[in-house]
């Protein structure tokens, strides 16, 4: 199964591939697309367990990452992105560049560290359903 993926502007321009925060979706960057749309090639894919995602798990970092670069081989004609990555999207671009540097022209990471932390790497094993019994903001 694929990650959903948002994509806008013309696919001979360089990309810009935007990673979004925990928690969060492909929606968190409409204002960035609304306005590098037009000079831009961008693509905002769901992570794993997140917006339109939601049903492909469970969430890895390696997994991501792989899922990631594949959507680059397969929307990507020169085959090299412009990364933006926030937080847990800032680690699977992390994870990208260990995996394939190739696929990563730039990288631009904000809030993020280099793995999960051990209670985000335990929550990422808790059952669904127990996740959703605690609010967003207790995760956050």
């Amino acid at each position: 199964m694929s990650l959903y993926v948002r994509e806008a502007g013309p696919r001979d321009a360089p990309t810009v591939l935007f990673l979004h925060g925990l928690g969060l979706s492909h929606t968190m960057w409409q204002p960035q697309f609304e306005g590098l749309s037009d000079l831009y090639h961008c693509l905002a894919p769901d992570l794993p367990e997140c917006g339109n995602s939601a049903a492909i798990g469970p969430f890895t970092l390696k997994d991501a990452s792989q899922r990631v670069i594949a959507i680059i081989r397969e929307r990507v004609p020169d085959g090299s992105v412009h990364v933006v990555g926030l937080s847990i999207g800032g680690a699977v671009a992390l994870q990208m560049l260990r995996d394939e540097p190739q696929v990563l022209d730039h990288l631009l990471i904000s809030g993020t560290t280099t793995h999960l932390p051990p209670f985000l790497d335990t929550l990422n094993r808790l059952d669904e359903q127990v996740l959703h019994l605690l609010s967003r903001e207790r995760l956050a």
